[in-house]
């Protein structure tokens, strides 16, 4: 296959970009990237620039970001330091919310026999 070049976009990240997801229902203009700066970025691929882009909010790499189809304002981000966040671009200059940290980590308790719930019955669905 041959590749070509289709853009050029402008972002703050001062490091290697890990992630970028396009956005749902952004006619495939918006993306939303994560980087060794440890910051979460919102572009706009038709303008070239970024759009939602604050100081780093992961104390280290930035590894993953994720977009539900059914929540497309809701950015969930991973990150070296272990925290699980979610980002609101709705919400002006808010810090994201810490879902989950691996520092304060503990297994769910099992009910006992019979318990299929393991780690899943403890995950939670954010609204």
């Amino acid at each position: 296959l041959e590749h070509s070049h289709l853009a050029t976009i402008e972002t703050p990240h001062t490091g290697n970009i890990f992630s970028a997801k396009f956005m749902p229902h952004s006619s495939n203009r918006l993306v939303v990237s994560s980087a060794a700066d440890g910051r979460v970025v919102v572009s706009d691929i038709s303008r070239g620039v970024a759009i939602k882009a604050g100081n780093p909010t992961h104390s280290g790499s930035c590894y993953k970001v994720r977009v539900e189809e059914s929540q497309p304002s809701l950015i969930l981000s991973c990150g070296e330091d272990g925290f699980l966040q979610a980002h609101d671009i709705r919400a002006g200059g808010e810090a994201p919310k810490v879902l989950y940290s691996a520092r304060n980590a503990k297994a769910p308790p099992s009910t006992g026999a019979g318990d299929e719930g393991g780690w899943g019955s403890s995950r939670k669905t954010v609204r």
